[in-house]
């Protein structure tokens, strides 16, 4: 293993180590301290890195809480004004929900691995959503099934799959000097 290092002084800048063997993540350089003007950063449980919520056990729990409670608070701003409003038809109502609430419940969705408790979660709240929407309520006893069918909508796991598939669509069709290919093969 060839390590590269660059002599900075602390009044110049970080010091920076890194490998030339081809390793990205190493056990032991990921477990060492990282020092910033000779003071260690501290290891944190998770932290939001581009709109992503990254944790130190790789769940997406905390990344579905994040994006059920942005879609739920667009749905909310837009509950009196379209949802709740008389004078639009329900195409109408269904349109705006799946260019704003859709698109931020399922921001980043083309890359989860998504377990049968995240879907649970997700399918309720996309459920609960198209009842609000359509009037529908618990007392009424309406099955799902046929609430996504008066609403022409999907359920959220076939939604997610398209988009995993039309994204490995477009990764398999890049040029093979392209990023997204080499990370994905």
């Amino acid at each position: 293993m060839t390590i590269a290092k660059q002599n900075i002084s602390p009044t110049d800048g970080v010091y920076i180590s890194y490998c030339l063997d081809g390793n990205l993540f190493n056990l032991q350089r990921l477990q060492s301290k990282t020092l910033v003007t000779m003071e260690p950063l501290k290891n944190i449980e998770k932290f939001t890195y581009l709109g992503s919520v990254l944790s130190s056990t790789n769940d997406l729990t905390s990344e579905m809480q994040r994006q059920i409670g942005l879609a739920s608070a667009s749905f909310g701003r837009l509950s009196y004004r379209v949802f709740m409003n008389r004078d639009l038809t329900s195409t109408t109502k269904i349109s705006v929900y799946k260019v704003i609430c859709l698109s931020i419940l399922l921001y980043r969705s083309e890359s989860w691995v998504l377990y049968r408790r995240h879907l649970k979660k997700l399918e309720a709240f996309h459920t609960n959503c198209l009842q609000c929407i359509l009037g529908v309520k618990w007392w009424h006893r309406v099955l799902h099934a046929e609430i996504h069918s008066r609403a022409h909508v999907n359920p959220i796991e076939t939604i997610i799959s398209q988009r995993q598939l039309r994204w490995l669509g477009h990764t398999i069709r890049m040029p093979t000097d392209r990023f997204p290919l080499q990370d994905t093969l």
